[in-house]
């Protein structure tokens, strides 16, 4: 639904992978079709992105490398709302919201983000600044250490 909604209204897609080939709306003309990236060229795509976007499938609390890893590439999230992406960040300063019920405001947010660059270009820096700060693998490590610190004692 996401991805036909911003199809519909004329938000050009780009996605990677041969799975899309066979996805009900392959046939867009907004939609391109790129072949599957991995590892280093998937964080390359990533930077070469003003936005990346987001859905949460079954993670509906969390927080994904995937985002993290768009946030420290420079291309601003834009995602389907989480507990903790609204703990840790906030909506329209580090990254871009949305609601699963309410689709139909979702092409307009991302035509506007796209319209205002230097407001693109500031939620890119601060989400990078945030990440860099306080959400890498190494906060995540020493967050795990001690907890199992405390287990211990």
């Amino acid at each position: 639904k996401v991805i036909r909604t911003l199809l519909d209204n004329g938000v050009e897609l780009h996605v990677y992978g041969d799975s899309w080939k066979s996805s009900p709306f392959h046939k867009h003309p907004l939609l391109k079709i790129h072949p599957s990236v991995t590892g280093d060229s998937a964080l390359k795509v990533m930077a070469e992105s003003k936005i990346s976007l987001n859905i949460m499938a079954w993670h509906k609390d969390g927080f994904t490398e995937r985002i993290a890893n768009s946030m420290l590439n420079g291309s601003v999230v834009v995602s389907d709302k989480s507990t903790q992406l609204e703990e840790l960040f906030t909506d329209g300063k580090d990254l871009v919201l949305f609601e699963l019920n309410h689709l139909e405001l979702l092409p307009e947010k991302i035509k506007n983000l796209l319209s205002f660059p230097e407001n693109l270009k500031e939620i890119s820096k601060n989400s990078r600044d945030k990440v860099e700060e306080s959400h890498l693998w190494s906060h995540r490590a020493q967050h795990l250490l001690k907890l199992l610190n405390k287990i211990k004692e």
